[in-house]
């Protein structure tokens, strides 16, 4: 059976009214005229319909956080996202080299339950970043990049590891940028104290995102060497915290 979500204005077109037949909880067509005696599931009352948010880099929503290691954290994250318009998230947390790191392998048990934001996977702020630049993370989610950690780190994510911020001047991450690479893990420039040569290179060996845009970074100054040509020049995708705190409106 059909219903449908009247008055609607879409995201990529405001200004034409729409309405939305629905049919089995999915979208099945989008039309100008209501068919007579239409169920009206809504009235939208003429509000915006976009698609779903899709968060990268989320610590937690609703009050929780995935780092408890409670399987009822990501749970009510997941339903927080939902009703607030992100329909899938990557869960953004730490690996801690002294621990267990049983909240890793919580997420990567975790399954996803309808009517609930879908998680993509994990993103890792570290563990191989630079002390200099580590910010509010903690010194004890840091560690050298090394062979060992790493392959605990992948084997304690049972294969759901999204994104890993890296900062790409430390010696050894070059190994880590091609593992992650080469196992479909997005490599994160972050949590850098890298100019522009170091950045360059990290660009060059795979790296295709960045973490929180001119955030855990060197500043642009007159006569330093920040990263940013770098990043320009690399054309890839970047994170920027647009709540007018850590980036001002005019540099976003």
């Amino acid at each position: 059976m059909v219903h449908y979500i009247s008055n609607c204005r879409l995201s990529g077109d405001p200004r034409r009214i729409v309405h939305l037949a629905i049919e089995n909880g999915k979208i099945r067509a989008i039309v100008s005229r209501l068919p007579e005696n239409a169920r009206i599931l809504r009235d939208a009352g003429k509000r915006l319909v976009a698609p779903g948010l899709i968060d990268t880099h989320v610590h937690g929503a609703g009050g929780a956080n995935p780092t408890d290691g409670k399987e009822s954290s990501l749970k009510t994250m997941a339903q927080t996202l939902c009703r607030l318009g992100t329909t899938a998230f990557t869960a953004t947390s730490f690996y801690y080299p002294d621990s267990d790191n049983g909240h890793l392998e919580m997420m990567g048990r975790y399954r996803n339950s309808p009517g609930d934001a879908e998680l993509l996977g994990m993103h890792l702020e570290g563990p191989f970043i630079n002390l200099l630049k580590k910010g509010g993370i903690s010194i004890n989610c840091l560690a050298n990049p090394e062979e060992k950690t790493l392959s605990d780190l992948l084997l304690k994510t049972h294969g759901k590891l999204s994104v890993m911020t890296i900062a790409p001047e430390l010696p050894g991450n070059e190994h880590v940028i091609r593992r992650c690479t080469g196992n479909g893990i997005v490599a994160s420039f972050g949590h850098s104290d890298a100019g522009y040569a170091e950045a360059r290179r990290g660009f060059e060996q795979g790296m295709s995102l960045v973490t929180h845009l001119n955030n855990a970074m060197r500043k642009y100054d007159r006569g330093g060497d920040p990263p940013y040509p770098a990043i320009l020049e690399s054309d890839t995708y970047v994170q920027m915290i647009t709540d007018g705190v850590h980036l001002s409106r005019e540099t976003v």
